[in-house]
């Protein structure tokens, strides 16, 4: 039977391949391919087939060193052909099939899959193909919400060393009317932002207060962003006493045809914490 799928050139011979797909349990993933690897060519399922039997697929390296001796290839592209760039080099090819298990991604590009061996001072056996650390396991918080007290005079720039982790509309700080909070937020995902297919990095966070935060009513506040670090951090002082509800939210810049702006409330937020009165101590009293 002729090849049922779309193909560049009839110079060479294409292949079929079996995929999983993310969703499937790799132990059937396993079980089918082992179930393929064992029929041979006096099988009845190869016979009612027309092959021969199944192999672990190849890659495009032979097929493009062919189409390149007789000419069926120019600057990389097939002729007539919207494919896209062939991979010259065998060891970038099995870079680029190679799948991270579920929860981990590739760390980084093929360059610096293929180069990280090295940089790490491990050396590969003459013959054998090495790829060290390639995979990154994804935190499963993207963002974390951090909220602390902090004195009049400290740097707005400076970490916080007593900051608590937020959870979603429990109490997560309780202070006295008049002190300094810092709320910060973190994307957890900042080293992963590069991978292919993964979401954007936040280019805004902002805050939302209760109706009795002092002069913004209920309008959303931006954070200052620290660069580099994946912090975004906003500074303020409540004395309404009481529980207050603080919602966060993170922005990415919209792609083509897509609002300028796209927001999402963080599956923390909203965060509690309570202004408790200030203790005041009487005349005869010292601090």
């Amino acid at each position: 039977a002729a090849y049922p799928f779309p193909h560049s050139t009839t110079l060479s011979a294409p292949f079929l391949s079996l995929v999983g797909l993310p969703w499937i349990d790799w132990t059937i993933q396993r079980q089918v391919t082992e179930a393929l690897y064992s029929i041979t060519q006096d099988t009845a399922a190869a016979q009612a087939g027309g092959y021969a039997g199944w192999i672990p697929p190849f890659g495009i390296h032979e097929v493009y060193e062919l189409q390149s001796t007789v000419g069926a290839t120019t600057d990389n592209k097939c002729r007539g052909s919207d494919i896209g760039e062939y991979i010259r080099d065998p060891a970038a090819n099995r870079c680029n099939q190679m799948d991270c298990p579920a929860g981990t991604i590739k760390q980084g590009n093929c360059e610096d899959i293929l180069t990280r061996c090295q940089r790490l001072g491990l050396a590969c056996p003459q013959g054998t193909f090495c790829i060290c650390e390639p995979c990154l396991k994804v935190p499963e918080v993207q963002f974390t919400i951090r909220i602390s007290t902090l004195t009049s005079n400290q740097n707005a720039g400076v970490p916080l060393l007593n900051s608590t982790v937020c959870t979603k509309m429990d109490i997560c700080l309780q202070l006295e009317q008049g002190e300094h909070l810092r709320v910060s937020v973190t994307d957890n995902w900042l080293q992963m932002r590069g991978a292919v297919d993964f979401p954007p990095a936040p280019s805004a966070v902002e805050f939302q207060h209760d109706e009795r935060f002092e002069g913004s009513g209920s309008s959303w506040l931006p954070a200052v962003h620290v660069p580099d670090t994946g912090e975004f951090m906003l500074n303020f002082t409540k004395t309404a006493v009481g529980a207050h509800i603080l919602r966060v939210r993170a922005c990415v810049t919209g792609g083509e045809g897509a609002p300028s702006q796209q927001c999402a409330e963080l599956s923390a937020s909203p965060i509690l914490y309570l202004v408790n009165p200030t203790t005041c101590l009487r005349a005869h009293e010292v601090p």
